[in-house]
């Protein structure tokens, strides 16, 4: 089997063989390294608007090549939260990224939640155990756009993170709002225009990641089937190197 040499790793027990990168664990930094967010001023409350306090976290840490700590919660943001170079990010059990808000709902003119670098940048970028998820009505939502290039082989990754689009309380897209097989489409049950986005200048390592548009409300005990729509799933235009190991998408309208 001939394998592109970009996507090989120089490790394996038989060679040539995919590349692998485990998640990072960060055993030789010290404390003071590590930004936990509510200490600096993020709620996670569901409902206060996080963004500008996350934004300048990130910002902040990304510059001293500090780790992000997300203890759990739900962020909320009303607009982009813009994830740059150089950034490293951990959640504790899943914490979620929540888009919401009136820049989410124009299905013509559709809008960045989470964007992980420029078009154009190189270097680094580790996201682990975050959970991305909208409240509805959010028509327009590109839950995330992926730019950034790896500097060397698998330093922009995403690990044992996904991707949450309904069927869970808060995101006013459970069976209450959006129940099966209603007689027309509710608006406010079109949830996200795109999902997930690796643009074409972009590279990534992703491992245990689940894009999922709900088809039921996991958060009643009857688990009931939804009617809850997503335009698209995964987009890839990446020119490469792409590794896609342990990654679903389900349930989207065109792809």
């Amino acid at each position: 089997m001939n394998r592109n040499a970009e996507l090989v790793g120089s490790k394996a027990y038989v060679k040539p063989n995919f590349f692998t990168r485990r998640r990072p664990q960060y055993y030789d930094l010290q404390g003071s390294q590590v930004f936990d967010v509510r200490s600096y001023g993020a709620k996670g409350d569901g409902n206060t608007d996080d963004t500008v306090v996350l934004n300048s976290i990130l910002d902040v840490a990304a510059n001293l090549s500090a780790i992000v700590y997300f203890p759990y919660g739900i962020y909320v943001i009303h607009d982009t939260l813009n994830i740059p170079k150089n950034s490293r990010i951990i959640g504790q059990a899943w914490p979620q990224i929540m888009a919401k808000g009136s820049k989410f709902q124009d299905i013509n003119a559709p809008h960045v939640a989470v964007r992980v670098g420029s078009p154009g940048d190189v270097g680094i970028a580790e996201i682990q155990n975050l959970l991305f998820t909208v409240s509805g009505p959010t028509a327009g939502t590109i839950l995330m756009e992926w730019n950034i290039h790896e500097s060397v082989q698998g330093s922009v990754g995403l690990w044992d993170s996904h991707f949450r689009v309904g069927g869970a309380k808060g995101s006013q897209l459970q069976s209450s709002e959006c129940p099966k097989q209603a007689s027309a489409i509710n608006h406010n049950c079109i949830a996200a225009s795109l999902v997930l986005h690796i643009t074409p200048s972009a590279s990534a390592y992703m491992e245990n990641v689940w894009v999922w548009t709900a088809d039921h409300d996991l958060d009643i005990a009857s688990q009931d089937q939804i009617d809850v729509y997503s335009g698209r799933g995964i987009l890839i235009e990446s020119q490469g190197p792409t590794w896609l190991y342990g990654t679903a998408s389900e349930h989207n309208v065109l792809y």
